[in-house]
């Protein structure tokens, strides 16, 4: 038993360390999923289609009609935010907005902007403890002025937060302006999209990413790294953060019709 744990071990470090290194290049180590007549396609390694999934109707959620399902953790309306001209800005306090209901299969589009050394993110297959999101975050922060975060590309603007680091060809983030992101969840097929350009393409549940999740410091809450669907929120994290032009599309799987 030993031997076999020590050689996990031993797959699991050179995993990572090559994880790493294919996150540090300039291309996708897979193939990103292509949209077609209201029709995502999701490949696999090799490019053949695995899953394919149909665009639903958008969300604006800065709308002022959707200021309703912006709530703190318990479904109230949460004052230490607020929803004016198009804009989601934290005002203060320690709440993190919570957008109401659970989503799985999704895109989620929005430029954000954070002061200097600022850092908040976004949450989407998540939970909550007490005010607080908890779960898979979108990561933002002021990547060159924030000397008291860890000096780890996992931590910067873009990033699966504590798991996988963006592609050096997405950053780095427009300093003190608006900085366009996506999320896209589709099954087990992520995609993190930084001003337009792919951060993260991952595969949740495989290798690496389970050994990457079991060596991540949010690993001890055994939901995490496992994208069953959750609740999408937005961090107060003591800095001014503005979100605008949040946009919602829910995804649904379709039968693949194969030759």
């Amino acid at each position: 038993m030993r031997e076999t744990r020590t050689v996990l071990m031993v797959i699991c470090l050179v995993s990572s360390l090559s994880g790493l290194a294919i996150a540090q290049q300039n291309w996708p180590p897979s193939p990103v999923a292509t949209f077609k007549d209201g029709v995502y396609s999701v490949p696999d390694e090799k490019g053949n289609i695995v899953a394919a999934y149909a665009q639903g109707a958008t969300r604006d959620l800065c709308l002022d009609a959707e200021a309703g399902n912006w709530t703190d953790a318990q479904g109230n309306p949460n004052p230490d935010w607020e929803i004016q001209g198009g804009v989601i800005r934290r005002l203060g306090g320690n709440k993190d907005l919570f957008l109401k209901g659970e989503y799985a299969d999704l895109i989620l589009e929005f430029e954000f902007k954070v002061p200097f050394a600022g850092n908040s993110g976004i949450f989407f297959h998540s939970w909550n403890e007490g005010d607080k999101a908890r779960g898979h975050e979108y990561q933002i922060i002021d990547d060159a002025n924030r000397p008291i975060h860890p000096k780890l590309p996992r931590y910067f603007t873009g990033s699966f937060y504590t798991i996988f680091h963006r592609y050096d060809a997405a950053g780095p983030m427009i300093h003190l302006g608006y900085n366009k992101g996506k999320i896209m969840v589709m099954g087990n097929h992520v995609e993190l999209w930084l001003n337009d350009k792919l951060a993260v393409n991952v595969k949740a549940e495989s290798p690496l990413w389970k050994c990457l999740v079991n060596n991540s410091r949010l690993q001890e809450d055994k939901r995490f790294g496992h994208l069953n669907g959750g609740k999408i929120a937005l961090q107060n994290h003591d800095y001014e953060v503005s979100f605008k032009n949040v946009k919602l599309t829910v995804l649904s799987e379709k039968e693949l019709i194969r030759p």
